[in-house]
């Protein structure tokens, strides 16, 4: 069985919110996470973005492999 890595790891890019974004990471199925040079005290927030986004897609894949799991071995 062969699987496809965009549905087994979630991927992000971290950049400065003033800097624009590389062309090629645009066409990337990635999670683009800004952080303000000027105001660090919001990185706890985009912190707390990061974990939240980790959170669903571990609980959704965890679901999907179990499910995968029950099928092939019933």
């Amino acid at each position: 069985m062969s699987v496809r890595c965009e549905r087994t790891v979630k991927a992000y890019h971290v950049k400065w919110q003033e800097l624009p974004l590389d062309a090629n990471i645009k066409k990337w199925s990635v999670h683009v996470l800004n952080l303000d040079r000027h105001k660090r005290h919001l990185d706890r927030a985009t912190l707390n973005q990061f974990w939240e986004i980790l959170d669903r897609f571990v609980t959704r894949h965890i679901l999907v492999t179990e499910l995968l799991i029950l099928k092939t071995f019933p």
